[in-house]
């Protein structure tokens, strides 16, 4: 297997920095606000899948590799002594951590032990080959199900399940692709069905869970067979319960990461504790360079962060609000053009901008008429002035959107590739031409078939997110001026992710956004391939329910193309089809306006890229750096 490291660096700048206090900060809380809450603790569970949750549980969770955001990958769980220069004879190049075999296809991962560390999770029971086993065969069903998918399923059952782990007379078997390495070397092998050429930067990302937890939390039912779409029926293979992870159940996000979950009340507050007992604390090894810079897996439990606390305050303004009056130390939003003239001139807040991991879309329901109508969806699209929303709305702190990936990794973006251009007087003579005539009676269109058009866009009010708001009312009162009536509907966030990837599927058009990984393999076929459809597959993120062969065909190749430069050529092919195709229409890439407070903490380090959840100066390499505003240094 051929392990493809692409290079390229990310980009961060800083607009704005006040000056620090003259007195050093007492501060060991970081205080976050934020302006909406996660509905459960569950990290896995694709229903409720959000940024919010993300923010507050990520931290508690630990991978075996990690990667930094110029995508180089590095040893987290996985023990740096050993693999690289002491695999075995005849292992393709491996590097620490890791073996690989002569195939490709098996990948050996070491545990850290000894003086490299003995990861344990919150509880103190130490992590094992079998948790990771159980991590990969349960998790293959919710929001991690494309690293399993891509590179661990077996048609046929391949391996042991891993229950044959804890009680021998278990005898059944798997179609997840992972096992016990050989006793005594504290290892787990996978078997890698095909050579999934992103198995570093999506498979070896999960993050790894208690089996003697989530073993008690497991669903009943048959899973969904990842190849037939059926249940399955010739395995016990079990998917971990979405349901688990409410009010006091918090050892849901329970991982071996060096923060612990110790209170929710949602809608409210929580708050993440450091860690007292993370196995890195001390171990030399537990750290990774990252521009010439040694960043510990923790923060220094003396002079760093030692508790995060989350505010909730269910509006934008509220939360910019609290940081000006000091309540908070920063807010995981990017700032509004008004709220950035405020706070610049407040010398106890700093500016800092990076380019967002993901965007902003619009889309459009093709599982019924008359959305399914690719004449309608580009007319719609016509309709849409994306200058107006970037120069107007958001004061220039971003780009409009064309391709549905991010921007961190400039090295997959299809430059030619875009969608209708913004043209009113155009839409109308599309609609004309395709047959959507003018009712006399209302103004307003109706089908081809005489049908009349009714319908709403769902977007997040503006207490919420301003820029999707104004841009849903923009495109509603462009489409009626055409001669469609469909308004804009300011709708909760949690009611729109219901609505858009919860069975069943029920919606005409919607505005949300993605925080995404750099590498679009690991997220394209997720939104896009017709088996990820929702209605079909619970984990998947196929909102407007596209079917399209072709695309299918070329992810699916994607996956197993290790040469880069020829994967790179079919991703941009496939940004090409689905930007033409227009199941969702990329509105805009954010510019990140992240404000915090230089009189309680310093340290910050916005980023771009470096996986999904990385909000600028929201990050791991922020909170282990952090330290107390004035601190000699």
């Amino acid at each position: 297997m051929v392990i493809v490291y692409v290079m390229i660096a990310a980009s961060f700048v800083f607009v704005g920095q006040a000056n620090s206090a003259a007195a050093a900060s007492t501060r060991s809380t970081l205080v976050i606000g934020i302006q909406n809450d996660m509905v459960n603790m569950n990290p896995w569970d694709p229903g409720t899948n959000s940024v919010w949750k993300a923010y507050q549980t990520e931290w508690g969770l630990e991978a075996l590799f990690g990667q930094d955001p110029d995508f180089a990958v590095y040893p987290s769980l996985a023990d740096p002594a050993q693999g690289g220069a002491n695999c075995p004879a005849g292992s393709l190049p491996s590097n620490p951590g890791y073996c690989v075999d002569s195939s490709g296809l098996n990948v050996t991962v070491f545990i850290r032990q000894g003086a490299s560390g003995v990861p344990k999770f919150w509880d103190g029971t130490t992590l094992t080959p079998l948790d990771v086993v159980f991590t990969y065969q349960t998790l293959a069903w919710s929001t991690a199900e494309n690293g399993v998918l891509q590179a661990l399923w077996w048609d046929v059952p391949r391996v042991h399940l891993w229950k044959y782990y804890v009680d021998s007379s278990n005898t059944s078997m798997s179609h997840i692709g992972v096992e016990p390495g050989a006793a005594g070397t504290n290892s787990v092998v996978f078997h890698l069905a095909l050579p999934y050429a992103l198995f570093f930067y999506d498979t070896m990302l999960t993050g790894i869970i208690p089996e003697h937890i989530w073993a008690n939390h497991l669903q009943s039912g048959h899973p969904l067979n990842l190849t037939t779409a059926e249940p399955l029926t010739d395995t016990w293979d079990r998917s971990i319960d979405f349901g688990y992870g409410t009010a006091g159940q918090y050892t849901a996000a329970m991982g071996t990461g060096p923060f612990m979950v110790t209170s929710w009340i949602h809608n409210s507050n929580s708050s993440v504790v450091l860690n007292p007992n993370y196995w890195g604390k001390g171990i030399a090894s537990a750290s990774h360079v990252w521009r010439g810079v040694n960043y510990p897996f923790t923060p220094n439990s003396q002079t760093g962060v030692k508790d995060i606390e989350f505010k909730v305050y269910g509006s934008l303004d509220v939360v910019s609000l609290a940081l000006q009056k000091g309540e908070i130390d920063t807010l995981l939003w990017s700032l509004t053009p008004g709220f950035l003239n405020q706070v610049q001139s407040n010398p106890a807040i700093g500016v800092a901008t990076s380019t967002d991991s993901g965007y902003f879309y619009i889309a459009f329901n093709m599982r019924k008429a008359p959305w399914n109508d690719l004449c309608l969806r580009q007319a719609i699209s016509m309709a849409i002035d994306k200058a107006y929303i970037v120069n107007t709305l958001m004061g220039g702190f971003g780009l409009a959107g064309t391709v549905p990936i991010g921007q961190t990794n400039s090295l997959y973006i299809n430059t030619s590739a875009s969608p209708p251009t913004f043209d009113l007087a155009g839409a109308a003579t599309k609609l004309d031409g395709c047959g959507y005539a003018v009712n006399p009676a209302t103004g307003f269109r109706t089908t081809p078939s005489g049908a009349p058009i009714a319908a709403s866009i769902l977007s997040p009010p503006k207490d919420y997110d301003p820029v999707r708001a104004s841009a849903a009312i923009m495109i509603s009162n462009n489409l009626k001026s055409i001669g469609l009536d469909i308004d804009a509907a300011p709708t909760s966030f949690d009611t729109i992710v219901t609505k858009a990837f919860t069975q069943p599927v029920s919606f005409d058009i919607y505005i949300l956004g993605w925080s995404l990984g750099d590498f679009p393999e690991t997220y394209l076929c997720n939104f896009f391939c017709s088996n990820q459809d929702p209605n079909i597959n619970p984990a998947g993120a196929n909102s407007p329910g596209y079917v399209n062969p072709e695309v299918d065909s070329l992810l699916a190749q994607a996956a197993v193309t290790v040469d880069t430069t020829t994967r790179v050529s079919i991703i941009k092919h496939v940004e090409g089809i689905i930007t033409h195709d227009i199941p969702w229409n990329v509105l805009y890439y954010r510019k990140n306006i992240n404000a915090y407070r230089t009189d309680t903490w310093e340290g910050w380090i916005p980023v771009s890229g470096g996986g999904s959840g990385n909000l600028g100066i929201y990050n791991f390499w922020s909170l282990v750096s952090l330290k107390p505003a004035g601190t000699p240094t």
